[in-house]
């Protein structure tokens, strides 16, 4: 899984170097999901306008142990959003999201391993001021998980590599409210 990931933020690394030898004003905005940042979920997003009415984003989270929880997760989530208004970064958009998660997590239970999802966004964008906007932005989708579970009093060597459990599920992918700066 974390082979994949770093793939993916790879892959998204290059496409937006590749793209932004000629930027102009509004192109780059920055942001971070506030809801992530009461969860004590460390976030960073970035979103590059590739055409008239769209753009290619990515956000990457990763937490360990918030809250003395035993926990770990780190995430990647990139996008494409259509905006309606015909100005990328403002108003209304639809767009399509994928999903990359590692997690391990122990709450009487110990849980172990990595979902995947895509699915359809939809949001809107306030501007604040010229170069700050909130994003408040959902989405449905379909999730696969893959995960080896067992209690805490098992020994994990019994289990190997295999996974015990799999499965879909429609879940939101992604739920937030960002603050975004746009970069000049």
């Amino acid at each position: 899984m974390k082979r994949s990931i770093c793939k993916l933020l790879i892959c998204v690394l290059a496409l937006w170097a590749f793209s932004t030898q000629d930027l102009s004003a509004q192109m780059v905005a920055l942001r971070t999901d506030v809801v992530k940042d009461l969860l004590l979920t460390p976030n960073v997003g970035f979103d590059l306008v590739v055409g008239e009415k769209c753009t290619l984003g990515a956000e990457v989270a990763t937490n360990r142990n918030p809250w003395g929880m035993q926990m770990r997760m780190t995430s990647v989530t990139p996008e494409f959003r259509y905006w309606y208004n015909g100005r990328p970064l403002t108003r209304q958009y639809v767009g399509i999201v994928a999903n990359m998660t590692g997690y391990k997590l122990q709450w009487k239970d110990v849980h172990h391993g990595d979902a995947w999802g895509i699915g359809i966004s939809f949001g809107h964008v306030w501007t604040l001021t010229q170069r700050w906007n909130i994003d408040l932005t959902g989405s449905l989708g379909v999730i696969g998980y893959r995960e080896k579970f067992y209690r805490e009093y098992d020994d994990f060597a019994d289990y190997g590599e295999r996974a015990n459990a799999r499965g879909y599920a429609l879940l939101p992918i992604r739920l937030g409210v960002s603050v975004v700066y746009v970069i000049r």
